[in-house]
């Protein structure tokens, strides 16, 4: 995975749109699309990792079973890992990749698992 780090060369606000963001099917499984961030607006530094193992189990088709950590946030100080884990199919398409996956938020008490659907590789 990519982490990253914004520097502001100006005294303008940076717009929210260029803000880092985690969580969803192509960061942090088993959180909401781009749910962590300092206060939801997107924060300068993003920390993820993933591992993940796939099995093929047909000639298009493998199972997997992954963990991913990280976060965005403003402040090291205040830098918190968030994790998750799951399980998923993959079918290797024409295409390209399409991935079923279904996580668990491990930090958040009582959450449900939540379904994440991807169509192609994710490069970040």
């Amino acid at each position: 995975d990519v982490d990253g780090r914004l520097l502001q060369l100006s005294v303008t606000t940076l717009p929210n749109l260029f803000r880092f963001k985690a969580g969803g099917s192509r960061s942090v499984r088993g959180y909401d699309f781009e749910s962590l961030s300092d206060n939801g607006i997107g924060s300068n530094n993003i920390v993820t990792a993933s591992a993940e193992v796939e099995m093929k189990i047909r000639q298009d088709w493998s199972l997997a079973a992954f963990f991913d950590a990280g976060n965005a946030f403003n402040d090291w100080g205040d830098f918190e890992l968030l994790k998750g884990a799951g399980v998923g199919v993959r079918w290797y398409s024409i295409a390209g990749a399409i991935r079923l996956d279904v996580a668990q938020a491990l930090d958040l008490e009582g959450e449900p698992w939540r379904v994440h659907f991807t169509i192609g590789t994710p490069l970040l």
